[in-house]
């Protein structure tokens, strides 16, 4: 699922997650979910995305995504801005900073609240602070470049210099990691 969604086949991360999903659902709960919802939002699915993560949040209060650990709040906050639902949002928001900053204090890989930070100062308006975390997720090891430049959260910094030069640096990374193991020539 991870490899079609890094090659930006939303259809068939879906597709793929969906029938694990159906096939063990008692026992694919938080995986499967987790994916779906986060293929349907990068997909631009807005309101079946939206109707997922609400369904993760009534099943589990703390659900995550998998990938990022990105609180299951933030995009739904962030769907429900698009939507001209502010006084829904904030709490999500407010949520959400706990979850990163939570992230910090247990000692996770920071990358992971650095991108929380980033796309939630782009959700403040703030692309200079957004620039700043997501530089801060590149120095500590943020992993590629694909969900970077797919994730929704992110997308008004497209087009951006800095942020094209952060999409740069990860893809030259991949590339020589791709060469030291023979993957590439």
């Amino acid at each position: 699922m991870m490899i079609r969604l890094s090659k930006r086949d939303f259809a068939g991360a879906i597709a793929y997650t969906d029938s694990v999903r159906q096939i063990v659902p008692e026992k694919a709960w938080a995986w499967a979910w987790a994916r779906l919802r986060e293929a349907h939002f990068f997909a631009g699915h807005e309101s079946e995305a939206a109707r997922a993560f609400e369904e993760a949040l009534a099943r589990d209060s703390s659900s995550t995504n998998i990938y990022t650990w990105k609180a299951t709040a933030l995009p739904l906050a962030y769907l429900y801005l698009k939507e001209g639902r502010a006084e829904e949002a904030v709490p999500l928001i407010e949520r959400s900073y706990r979850h990163a900053d939570d992230l910090m204090r247990r000692g996770q890989e920071p990358w992971n609240a650095y991108y929380q930070y980033a796309a939630l100062a782009l959700m403040k308006g703030n692309r200079a602070e957004a620039l700043r975390w997501l530089r801060a997720a590149h120095t500590a090891g943020m992993p590629g470049r694909v969900f970077l430049e797919s994730d929704p959260l992110l997308s008004d910094l497209k087009g951006d210099s800095a942020f094209e030069e952060i999409v740069h640096r990860l893809r030259w990374r991949e590339e020589e990691k791709q060469r030291r193991l023979g993957l590439r020539e």
